[in-house]
C-alpha cells in the first residue's frame, strides 16, 4: 500500500487521447473524487503497439504498477487487445498480484470485470437510422487487424437487412478500410443520405 493515509486508485489504460478513454476517465476521476481517492494513471499502450520515436517509453509505465504506487488497479481492458490476443493479455495481468485489480470491458478470468452487453448494439443503430432517420446507405471505416470485429459486424447486418428484405437493394453497404485508401476521396462518391458508422 501506498505510504500516505489516501486511497490510491491506479488506472491502466493505452492512451489519453480518444473520445472513449476521456469519457471513461471522466467518469473514474468524479467516483474517485466523491469518495476521496486519489488517482494515478498509466498510459501505457498496449503490447506490440506501434510506437512511434520515443513513444516506446509509453510500456515501460507497466513496471511502476505495484502496491507502491497505488491500492488497486482498474484496467480499462478494451484498449489493451488491439495488437495481441486476448488470452497473452489476460495472462499478462497475473503477474500484478499485489494488488486487488478489476477490468472495466472485457471479462477477464478470475478478476472481478464490468462488462457491457452490447451484442445487438450495431443491429439497434441500424433500426434506429433506418426507421427514424430514413437512412439507407451506410459506410463503415475499418482499420486494418480488425477482422473478429468485422466478423461481427456482418453478422448483425445480415440480420438487419433480414428485416428489410420486403425491399431488397434500397439499403446499402459500403466498406471501408482507412489504411489502404483516403477516406474522403472513397466517401466523396457516396452520394449524401449516408451515415459514416466507425468501427474501432
Amino acid at each position: 500500500m501506498n505510504n500516505t493515509c489516501v486511497i490510491r486508485a491506479g488506472i491502466l489504460i493505452s492512451e489519453q487521447e480518444s473520445d472513449y478513454i476521456r469519457d471513461l476517465m471522466a467518469g473514474i476521476y468524479d467516483e474517485c473524487a466523491a469518495h476521496n481517492l486519489d488517482v494515478i494513471v498509466f498510459p501505457a499502450r498496449e503490447k506490440n503497439y506501434p510506437f512511434g520515436n520515443c513513444e516506446y517509453q509509453h510500456y515501460f509505465l507497466r513496471q511502476l504498477i505495484s502496491k507502491e504506487s497505488c491500492d488497486f488497479l482498474i484496467v480499462a481492458s478494451g484498449t489493451q487487445c488491439h495488437h495481441i490476443p486476448q488470452q497473452e493479455f489476460f495472462s499478462s495481468l497475473s503477474v500484478i498480484n499485489d494488488i486487488p485489480i478489476v477490468s472495466i470491458a472485457l471479462p477477464v478470468p478470475s478478476i472481478p470485470s464490468i462488462v457491457v452487453n452490447n451484442e445487438n448494439a450495431l443491429q439497434n443503430l441500424l433500426e434506429h437510422l433506418y426507421t427514424e432517420h430514413k437512412r439507407t446507405k451506410f459506410a463503415f471505416v475499418k482499420g486494418e487487424g480488425l477482422l473478429l470485429n468485422l466478423k461481427n459486424a456482418t453478422v448483425h447486418i445480415v440480420l438487419f437487412y433480414g428485416k428489410k428484405i420486403t425491399i431488397p437493394m434500397t439499403i446499402r453497404f459500403f466498406w471501408v478500410t482507412f489504411h489502404m485508401i483516403p477516406v474522403l476521396k472513397c466517401l466523396s462518391n457516396i452520394q449524401k443520405n449516408l451515415i459514416l458508422t466507425l468501427m474501432f
